[in-house]
């Protein structure tokens, strides 16, 4: 079998535009991994939100994993063990709450089943829950009430916001891994930390090498991982530089993209 672990990312790829995973995709990823493909869900969601499409798809009965936090934790779902965890410093959550309060964005964190954020009411925090299923936990002094290890810290605000803070965001903390996932949405991960980095210490616990990685993407944040798989194959739908690194372009999310790349390359 020429590629034998699948990296899929959900919003914009696996998933449709009403955040469904539609039947027949299923079927093909079932067929796949019955014929010996495992999975790695590959998301900027953390466990919670991805955890429901992995027990739809059955990666606990298959040996599939979860990718979750942009690649910050990679879960085994057949065990629930982490393989592979990387925290954002300490000694930069007050200096990025303060860059948050300062361009006035929402910020959000999380911890086990909740989302932390300092505006509750915020459009991008109440989604966000929602997609992750995950309660909201409002804390005005969001610095003071991060006495946890995170995997990644998130601002949101609405495109335009975003686009214009981004260089200054990468310029200001350069000692960690600063770029959007979705137009509304940056992100500040662990110096390098990516979803190929993830994948990379995936592969080296399975024992196989990059030619073996299929990948599957759409936005900003999955470029590393299109780029470094074996065959990165970018959604119709993608952002311009995903479409530029991949190997192949298939249908968009709302076609079953997925399901006919897994078909052309991996039950072919």
């Amino acid at each position: 079998m020429r590629y034998r672990l699948l990296a899929l990312d959900l919003d914009g790829t696996l998933m449709t535009t009403e955040k469904k995973v539609t039947d027949y995709t299923k079927k093909v990823l079932l067929r796949a991994q019955e014929a010996g493909v495992r999975i790695a869900l590959t998301s900027g969601r953390p466990v919670p939100g991805v955890r429901p499409i992995a027990d739809l798809l059955k990666l606990p009965q298959f040996g599939g994993y979860v990718a979750a936090c942009n690649g910050g934790r990679i879960y085994d779902c057949a065990t629930g063990e982490n393989l592979y965890e990387e925290f954002l410093p300490q000694n930069l959550i007050p200096k990025l709450c303060a860059f948050g309060v300062e361009n006035d964005v929402t910020m959000v964190v999380y911890h086990e089943d909740q989302l932390i954020t300092q505006q509750s009411e915020s459009r991008y925090a109440r989604f966000d829950a929602s997609v992750n299923h995950m309660k909201i936990k409002e804390c005005k002094e969001l610095s003071a009430a991060i006495q946890f290890p995170i995997y990644k810290f998130l601002m949101a605000a609405d495109p335009p916001v975003i686009q214009k803070l981004i260089s200054k965001a990468q310029k200001e903390f350069s000692q960690c891994s600063v770029y959007r996932s979705d137009p509304y949405y940056m992100e500040f991960m662990p110096l390098g930390g990516n979803k190929a980095k993830a994948l990379q210490a995936l592969l080296n616990h399975l024992g196989w090498d990059r030619e073996k990685l299929m990948a599957c993407g759409d936005g900003f944040n999955d470029v590393s991982m299109i780029e470094y798989a074996g065959l990165g194959v970018a959604m119709k739908n993608a952002q311009k530089p995903v479409l530029e690194v991949a190997n192949d372009v298939t249908l968009s999310n709302d076609e079953d993209g997925v399901a006919k790349a897994v078909e052309k390359y991996c039950l072919s």
